[in-house]
């Protein structure tokens, strides 16, 4: 065969039908614009929270309690009242609507994985991300909060305060490891009782042509888990052992946001939309 044979010419190519790559049949195109949404509210958030109206002065030191630092490593003199906005209406419901996308897919992923399977990809897909995090970002993230502070010692100093904690703040992190122990909730209860997502995503699925009734549903189950936590401790505490960290009222919260993601997955959000 010679070679004007084997090689098409210009004008074949160009008239050549082009072939696009599909996305994959398990991905869901709104379902990824609204992650990417939710990242550049994060963004957003913990850009504004220097400018804060009810930010905290700078903290005479990192080990001197309360160490609001850990919340706002950076304090801004200038504050703007739409700082303050964007952070209030972040907070009543953004981490609850990432908890709810995360678990959207877990249960085909538990379906299609089993138990040791989907352990195994969310310990390496959440867990060593979690531990870079703490153990690198993490102390070059708060560093500028301790230069800000304005004590003299430069590194030498940071790190002597930052080993004198007694902890080893995460930062935003705490949500990895928070997911990765969600994760393995889900898969315990995928042992004891391998069709209760199927069962719960049953129940929603009355709600599908009543999205007022469903969110009130969620409402009333996240808020008998929550107000009795509130009650009990502070609304904004924190509990934290190392690198884990959560907050007391909204742990169990969380948690009913993110099981109900897996019911919803479980029943299918393309037969949701459809329906």
């Amino acid at each position: 065969m010679s070679l004007t044979q084997t090689v098409p010419s210009v004008s074949e190519i160009k008239t050549m039908p082009r072939t696009m790559s599909a996305p994959k049949a398990e991905y869901n195109l709104a379902i990824g614009y609204l992650r990417a949404f939710i990242t550049v509210l994060v963004v957003a958030h913990h850009a504004a929270i220097a400018y804060a109206t009810f930010a905290p002065p700078v903290a005479p030191s990192l080990t001197r309690a309360p160490r609001w630092w850990q919340a706002f490593p950076i304090v801004d003199p200038q504050k703007w009242a739409g700082a303050s906005t964007i952070v209030g209406f972040n907070d009543t419901f953004f981490m609850s609507l990432m908890f709810f996308v995360s678990g959207l897919f877990v249960w085909s992923s538990l379906q299609r994985k089993r138990i040791g399977g989907f352990v195994r990809d969310r310990a390496l897909r959440l867990g060593i991300p979690f531990v870079g995090a703490a153990a690198i970002l993490a102390p070059f993230a708060y560093y500028p909060a301790y230069l800000q502070i304005g004590q003299q010692g430069g590194v030498s100093g940071f790190v002597h305060q930052w080993l004198s904690l007694g902890v080893w703040p995460a930062g935003p992190a705490w949500f990895v490891w928070l997911l990765l122990a969600f994760d393995f909730v889900a898969a315990g209860l995928f042992f004891l009782k391998p069709d209760w997502a199927d069962v719960a995503g049953c129940f929603f699925a009355r709600f599908i042509n009543k999205p007022i009734r469903f969110l009130g549903c969620l409402i009333g189950i996240s808020a008998a888990v929550y107000v009795p936590l509130a009650m009990k401790f502070n609304a904004v505490a924190w509990v934290q052992f190392g690198p884990f960290a959560f907050q007391t009222s909204r742990l169990l919260h969380y948690l009913v946001y993110f099981l109900t993601g897996i019911s919803v997955g479980a029943y299918g959000i393309e037969r949701g939309i459809l329906a």
